[in-house]
């Protein structure tokens, strides 16, 4: 159905067919930010399986332009490099396992 309206000389030289058809806006990735520490639950991908797809991680740093953001899962303590992922807010549960991963990482390193 999206292809049937014209992109060029089409109905709207604002809106694309597939904010017509759809009805939503396009997203400016420009303004989708994230800052250093914030809690987010990053998407993870599927395997059309009964995994989660999604895992709790704290925000570090911008990787490109598109939205990708590096993050630390709160599971495995890993760097995730995503595009997807939905933040949210920080919650005392989410506050004191990061408080136990860090305590965690200092024993180890003594």
């Amino acid at each position: 159905m999206i292809n049937k309206f014209p992109a060029k000389n089409g109905v709207s030289t604002i809106l694309s067919p597939e904010e017509i058809v759809e009805g939503r806006r396009k997203i400016d990735m420009r303004l989708r930010r994230i800052a250093y520490g914030q809690y987010a639950q990053v998407h993870t991908g599927t395997d059309r399986t009964a995994q989660a797809r999604s895992v709790d991680a704290i925000a570090l740093n911008q990787k490109n332009d598109h939205e990708g953001y590096a993050f630390m899962s709160l599971e495995t303590v890993n760097i995730l490099h995503s595009n997807i992922w939905t933040r949210l807010p920080i919650t005392p549960d989410i506050i004191e396992k990061v408080q136990s991963l860090a305590k965690a990482m200092i024993d180890v390193n003594k």
